[in-house]
C-alpha cells in the first residue's frame, strides 16, 4: 500500500526520499483509531480525530457539492490535511479538478500512506 500510494507523488521526489526514510514505527507512535457507528475507521493522532467520528463518509459526501462535481482539468481543488482520505476519495470520483493536499505532519503522512490505500487515479 505504502509505495502504491508513493506513486502518486509524482512531481515531489524530496517527499518520497523523506517518507521513505521515516521507520514505520516512529509514524505509530501516537495513533489510534476508533470505529464510527457505521463500521467506518477513524485515526486519531495525540487523541485527536483526524476526520468525523460520527459518519466520516457521510460528511466527506456532503462536502463535494454539485458544483465541485463539474470542475475541470483546469481547475485546482486544495485540501488542508489528508485526514483520513475519505474527503479525497470522494474528491476523486466526483470531480476532474487537480487536487493538492497540505498534509503538514509528516509522521501521520508516512502512517496513512502505509494503513490507507487512497484511490488518486479519477483521470
Amino acid at each position: 500500500m505504502f509505495e502504491n500510494n508513493l506513486k502518486c507523488l509524482t512531481t515531489n521526489d524530496k517527499l518520497k526520499r523523506d517518507l521513505k526514510s521515516i521507520p514505520l514505527e516512529k509514524a505509530l507512535s501516537d495513533i489510534t483509531y476508533v470505529k464510527t457507528p457505521n463500521e467506518d475507521t477513524v485515526f486519531l493522532k495525540s487523541d485527536i480525530a483526524m476526520d468525523d467520528i460520527k459518519n466520516p463518509v457521510e460528511y466527506a459526501k456532503s462536502l463535494v457539492t454539485e458544483k465541485i462535481k463539474t470542475f475541470s482539468t483546469n481547475d485546482i481543488i486544495f485540501v488542508m490535511g489528508i485526514g483520513v482520505g475519505y474527503i479525497l476519495d470522494e474528491l476523486f470520483y466526483n470531480t476532474k479538478a487537480k487536487i493538492v493536499v497540505y498534509e503538514p505532519d509528516i509522521l501521520y503522512l508516512r502512517f496513512i500512506f502505509a494503513y490507507r490505500q487512497l484511490n488518486m487515479n479519477n483521470n
